[in-house]
């Protein structure tokens, strides 16, 4: 359907939000072609919160180890 809707001549992008919150199901989509910028992952600690606090954020995702 979007190639059928398509306005201009050069590759448009489509986003795309779910609210799945609510029915509880959630997961990660993998699109074929991606933005080719590397993601950085930190895993919380308190240095890296410390950091945060100062308000410098050198990553793309924060995980949590949770006990």
């Amino acid at each position: 359907m979007l190639e059928k809707i398509k306005r201009s001549k050069f590759d448009e992008t489509v986003e795309l939000h779910i609210n799945t919150v609510e029915i509880g199901v959630s997961g990660n989509v993998s699109l074929p072609h991606g933005t080719g910028k590397q993601i950085k992952v930190a895993i919380a600690d308190d240095d890296i919160l410390a950091k945060v606090a100062a308000g410098k954020i050198d990553f793309d995702i924060l995980w949590q180890i949770l006990p």
